[in-house]
């Protein structure tokens, strides 16, 4: 799960590089100390 989780973390910061801790936090379903 941890793996897959960094992955589209990855994946989602090349898309999107001004992405917030908030907005990563919910799109992967985690809290933003997780993040």
């Amino acid at each position: 799960m941890r793996a897959a989780r960094l992955i589209k973390m990855v994946l989602l910061l090349q898309a999107r590089p001004a992405m917030t801790a908030a907005e990563l936090a919910a799109e992967l379903e985690v809290s933003e100390r997780t993040v």
